[in-house]
């Protein structure tokens, strides 16, 4: 597709084999979709790795997935973290205790990742001062996984910089996740000023 020779794999990998898989890569007959060689017995995963019943990657599947198995609490547990994240974010406090080193941040289109490069970039916003105005707080349980809730936050910023004092909207997104502790962290969070 982009110059490879004849034969070759999508992005110009070796040559494939007859029958091989998507990139080039040699599979045996009834490989997985990237020529991973998968086993003869119950058939491959989607990537050819050998699974007797397996999900569609290959890897073995729970004996039942249980939607209804939701943290129950999940309001609560949701306002109570945007009450406290919130506080401690408009008193400049370390909202790192939020985070975990494999956590994501999405603001605007720049994605960030761990506990200290989140807070390098929030550090890097410019403000003096700020404030947020929550007016909508909205929460969801994560069908089958007990361990993580959804927070939807929708408001007003009111920035204080050096150019003087400006308000915004904004809409901010948080999945928490259930530590072995039994306390909750981000593990994923994007932001978003509404224009």
């Amino acid at each position: 597709m982009f110059g490879a020779a004849a034969g070759g794999g999508l992005f110009g990998a070796a040559p494939a084999a007859s029958g091989g898989g998507l990139f080039g890569a040699p599979a045996a007959a009834g490989g997985g979709l990237f020529g991973a060689p998968a086993a003869a017995a119950g058939g491959g995963g989607l990537f050819g790795a050998p699974a007797a019943g397996g999900g569609m990657f290959g890897a073995p599947a729970a004996a039942q997935f249980n939607p209804s198995a939701m943290e129950s609490n999940f309001k609560q547990i949701g306002e109570q973290f945007a009450q406290a994240f919130y506080q401690a974010y408009d008193a400049r406090q370390d909202l790192s205790k939020f985070y975990e080193a494999h956590s994501l941040f999405t603001f605007e289109e720049q994605d960030v990742q761990g506990a200290q490069q989140i807070m390098q970039k929030l550090g890097s916003f410019g403000f003096q001062q700020v404030k947020h105005d929550v007016k909508k707080c909205r929460c969801q349980p994560v069908p089958g996984s007990a361990d993580k809730l959804l927070v939807n936050i929708g408001g007003q910023m009111h920035v204080q910089a050096s150019g003087g004092t400006q308000s915004m909207p904004f809409a901010e997104s948080f999945q928490l996740m259930k530590k072995p502790d039994g306390n909750w962290s981000i593990l994923n969070n994007t932001f978003l000023v509404i224009q």
